[in-house]
C-alpha cells in the first residue's frame, strides 16, 4: 500500500454562502458539497458585528503591527484556560455550522479523510454589495475553531479556509513557459515606518531560488507607471507587493503607499492598482504583504470594490492574499517565506497559505497573527500551476546558477526552462505544481 501523501494533493469543497440581514440574523446556504445543499438560519447577533469594535478586537489579538510600535500583548485566558482567539473562533464555528450545515460539514470531512491525499476546503462566499453581508465578512472567519478536536481549521493545511467575494468575473486557463515569473514590488516612502523589505526579498529569493522554476524580478521604489511598463514588457504569473497599506473608514477605499515626489508618501487607491495589474492576463496570484489590504467598504452607499483586494478580484485576478489588519514585520516575513516554499514544493495555494499560517504560529506563539492573512479565490481549485512531465534525468530539470544584475533598481533571478499550464476551470486539483501533459494521466 503506497504511503499517504504528506500534504493534500486534491480537495473536496464545502462552499457556504453567508447572507446577512438586520440585527445579526443570517442564512447559511451550501453552494457546493458532495452531500446536498441544505440551508440553515444562523444568529450572529451575539458576535461583535460593529466594525470599529471588531477592528479593535482584532488589533488587540494581533499584538504589535507594522504600524504601531508598542509592547507585545499576552492573550488573556478565560474559562478552561482558553485563549481569546479560541473563544472568538469557537463562537464563529457554532454560528456558522448549525443543524444541517454541521451535518454536511461532518459528512464532507469524513469523505475527505477517507481519500488518500484529500483535504476539505471551506470556501466562504459573501455578497459585498449587501451592507449587512459586507459587515459579516469583516468578522475573523480565519479563526474558526472546532472545539471537539481543539483545532483552528484555517491553520490546518488539510482544512484551509478561503474567502470568495461574488464578482462578475470568470477565469480561464493560461499557458506559459517555465520558469514561472514573479514581480516583487518594494515600496517604502521616507516618511513611513521602516520595514524589513530587503530581508523579506532575501527570504523569497531563498525560498524560490533553489528550485530553478521561478524567475524573480524586483522593483525597488517604483511608480505605478514603472509597474505597468514591467508588466507590459514581460510575462508575469505572480505579483508580490510589500510595503504599507491603509483604508479609509469614511469612504471604504483601500490604499497602497508608494513613494512620490521627494520620496514622500503617495496614496494609490485599490482600483488604480488593480487597473495596472489587470493588463497582465497571465497573473494568477497577487500577494499584498501590507496592512488592511483585505478590507473593503461595508457602509451604506460605499463601493465594496474600492478595497485593494476586492478591486483586484473585480479586475479578474484568480487568487489574492491580503492582510485584514496590521501585521508585524516578523509575521509578514515568516508568511512570505513559507508561502513560497510551500508553492515551490507543489502545494495548492490554499494549502500553502495554511502552511504559511502555521509558520507564523510556530515562530510567534503568543500571537494570533496567523489569522491576519486572508486568501480570496475565484478559481474552482487551488492548483494555480501545473507543468508537463519530463524524463527524470533530463538536464532541463537541473536548476541553473542564479544570475543577479541590478539595472535601475531591479534584478532578475533566472531558473530552468520548460512548459507550464496555469490554473483555471476544468483542471483536476492535483497540487500546486502537478504533472500533466502528453503521456500523463490525471486520475
Amino acid at each position: 500500500m503506497p504511503d499517504a501523501a504528506p500534504y493534500p494533493l486534491r480537495f473536496e469543497e464545502l462552499a457556504l454562502k453567508i447572507t446577512a440581514f438586520a440585527e445579526g440574523k443570517c442564512t447559511v446556504s451550501v453552494l457546493q458539497s458532495s452531500y446536498g445543499t441544505p440551508d440553515a438560519a444562523s444568529d450572529l447577533s451575539s458576535l461583535p458585528t460593529e466594525l470599529p469594535d471588531v477592528r479593535r478586537t482584532l488589533e488587540f489579538l494581533s499584538g504589535r503591527s507594522r504600524e504601531i510600535e508598542d509592547a507585545d500583548i499576552v492573550f488573556p485566558r478565560g474559562p478552561g484556560s482558553r485563549t481569546a482567539e479560541e473563544r472568538v473562533g469557537a463562537a464563529l464555528f457554532r454560528a456558522l455550522f448549525t443543524g444541517p450545515i454541521l451535518r454536511t460539514f461532518h459528512l464532507a470531512l469524513g469523505r475527505a479523510d477517507a481519500g488518500q491525499g484529500t483535504g476539505l476546503r471551506i470556501r466562504l462566499v459573501f455578497d459585498p454589495i449587501s451592507t449587512e453581508s459586507a459587515r459579516v465578512s469583516f468578522l475573523p472567519w480565519e479563526l474558526l475553531y472546532r472545539e471537539e478536536t481543539r483545532e483552528f481549521l484555517a491553520r490546518n493545511l488539510w482544512t484551509p479556509v478561503v474567502r470568495c467575494l461574488e464578482a462578475p468575473r470568470l477565469t480561464a486557463a493560461t499557458e506559459a513557459e517555465l520558469p514561472l515569473k514573479m514581480l516583487v514590488v518594494l515600496s517604502h516612502p521616507a516618511d513611513t515606518l521602516e520595514l524589513q523589505l530587503e530581508k523579506e526579498c532575501h527570504r523569497i529569493e531563498r525560498a524560490l531560488g533553489r528550485k530553478g522554476d521561478f524567475d524573480i524580478r524586483i522593483l525597488d521604489q517604483p511608480s505605478l507607471l514603472d509597474i505597468r511598463r514591467a508588466l507590459l514588457a514581460e510575462t508575469f504569473h505572480i505579483l508580490h507587493y510589500m510595503g504599507h497599506g491603509t483604508a479609509s473608514e469614511a469612504t471604504g477605499t483601500g490604499f497602497l503607499l508608494f513613494a512620490g515626489e521627494n520620496s514622500r508618501t503617495q496614496r494609490v487607491e485599490g482600483p488604480q492598482f488593480a487597473e495596472v495589474a489587470k493588463i497582465a492576463r497571465s497573473l494568477r496570484l497577487v500577494v499584498l504583504n501590507a496592512c488592511r489590504t483585505a478590507q473593503h467598504a461595508s457602509a451604506e452607499g460605499q463601493d465594496p470594490y474600492t478595497g485593494v483586494a476586492s478591486a483586484l478580484l473585480m479586475a479578474g485576478i484568480p487568487a489574492v492574499i491580503a492582510m485584514r489588519h496590521p501585521i508585524t514585520d516578523d509575521a509578514a516575513l515568516a508568511f512570505s517565506e513559507h508561502l513560497y516554499t510551500s508553492l515551490a514544493a507543489g502545494m495548492p495555494i490554499d494549502a500553502a497559505a495554511a502552511e504559511a499560517r502555521a509558520a507564523i504560529y510556530f515562530s510567534t506563539t503568543d500571537s494570533s497573527e496567523w489569522a491576519t492573512p486572508a486568501l480570496f479565490m475565484s478559481t474552482p481549485d487551488g492548483a494555480l500551476f501545473s507543468r508537463p512531465q519530463a524524463p527524470q534525468n533530463d538536464p532541463k530539470n537541473e536548476p541553473l546558477p542564479v544570475e543577479r544584475t541590478l539595472p535601475e533598481g531591479s534584478y532578475n533571478t533566472t531558473g530552468g526552462v520548460g512548459g507550464v499550464t496555469i490554473g483555471g476551470s476544468g483542471n483536476v486539483n492535483y497540487g500546486g505544481i502537478r504533472t500533466t501533459g502528453r503521456g500523463a494521466k490525471d486520475d
